[in-house]
């Protein structure tokens, strides 16, 4: 039997990961991509334990580890930095940190460990499937294939805004992903080394957040923490990204057929717990095990076994922790104050819980990897 095929569409993080895992499994895999060169959208992103174990597995996580800022920890403050949720530190899981490397080195790093000419540019691929074994649409939160094949449709969340990266700041970083609660309206804040930050400002749509400038924010985060304020003021206005939020339901599949969906063309969600990335990645990791376990034929449906409710339970928890800031007006108060109530121990236990790969996942990838998995 000759080596199957595999086809790729999308040379985003999760694309260019399945594609990865795939090549390491015996696969001729080929990447096509429509853009007609590839061009990192956004700043930066946040790759918690769950998603650095699983660059790991890649063979894709040194460079990520050695020169991306650490997040330490996380929490959450209201606009004048009084602590909603006190700071939880980030457990590591395999041995695995929380890193905010920028999105253009993330992609850099993928691509250097599949090679770039594995990536067809400027090429939809779904022109390309004759012959081939298995498809992998990759092709992102807006693919009408996914939508056929998840029974979803992507729909605005509800709010939107700016994220951007500064020049470096005077003060200390915070050495934490942090977020400040206003009222329908947040502000999040991560050291990306050298004194610089990552930032995003995001709001209700019914204030257009993606038409502000820099000086129009800065009016908007009067009487908010200094460090936030300090953030936006050593960002160059032409800097600044706009980012309209859109995401998915939970999928009520993965699979048809010989295609298997990842990433945000099978499960885009709501950016509130920064899974995003972390999901394709993890999609990656179970392709890579369904490839080395099954005959061909059967990758689909061991697949879908190993992620289906996974990220279900992700994409709900991503849209449910909107809720403090984003929720109906008299539903933020009370929310603040059980959150504020809630034991450390218990916000701790919940973070835990999402940064760490299902038992399944993480027995089955030690069996076939344990060089990523240090005693």
């Amino acid at each position: 039997m000759g080596q199957p095929r595999a086809l790729v569409i999308g040379a985003g993080i999760a694309g260019l990961a399945a594609a990865i895992a795939l090549d390491r499994s015996g696969f001729n895999v080929q990447v096509h991509e429509r853009a007609a060169a590839l061009t990192p959208q956004g700043a930066a992103l946040s790759l918690w334990p769950n998603a650095i174990a699983a660059l790991r597995v890649l063979g894709a996580a040194a460079r990520i580890e050695a020169e991306a800022a650490p997040i330490p920890a996380l929490g959450a403050a209201d606009r004048t930095g009084r602590w909603i949720i006190a700071p939880v530190p980030v457990t590591r899981f395999a041995g695995c940190g929380a890193y905010l490397p920028t999105r253009a080195l993330l992609q850099e790093v993928l691509l250097q460990v599949l090679g770039p000419n594995r990536v067809a540019l400027g090429s939809e691929g779904w022109h390309h499937t004759d012959g081939v074994d298995l498809i992998i649409d990759a092709s992102g939160i807006w693919s009408e294939r996914g939508s056929a094949i998840t029974g979803t449709k992507p729909a605005p969340a509800g709010y939107s805004g700016i994220l951007a990266l500064s020049d470096p700041v005077a003060s200390t970083p915070e050495s934490l992903g942090l977020e400040y609660w206003g009222a329908d309206e947040r502000f999040g804040l991560f050291d990306v080394g050298h004194g610089r930050r990552y930032w995003f400002w995001i709001a209700g749509d019914r204030l257009h957040p993606t038409g502000f400038g820099r000086e129009a924010i800065l009016e908007r985060l009067q009487g908010w923490s200094a460090s936030a304020r300090e953030a936006v003021q050593q960002t160059p206005p032409e800097r600044l990204i706009p980012v309209a939020i859109n995401a998915r339901p939970p999928p009520r599949r993965l699979v048809h057929g010989a295609t298997i969906c990842v990433g945000d063309a099978g499960h885009a969600m709501e950016p509130n717990l920064g899974q995003g990335a972390a999901q394709g990645l993890e999609d990656a990791i179970a392709l890579l095990i369904a490839a080395r376990s099954v005959e061909v034929a059967e990758i689909p449906a061991l697949f879908e076994r190993l992620r289906l409710a996974r990220v279900r339970a992700v994409v709900a928890q991503s849209q449910q922790a909107a809720l403090p800031v984003h929720g109906p007006q008299l539903l933020r108060g009370p929310m603040r104050m059980l959150l504020r109530a809630i034991p450390r121990g218990v916000n701790r236990a919940a973070v835990v819980k999402t940064h760490r790969w299902t038992p399944d996942l993480l027995a089955r990838a030690k069996s076939l990897a344990p060089q990523a998995f240090p005693a």
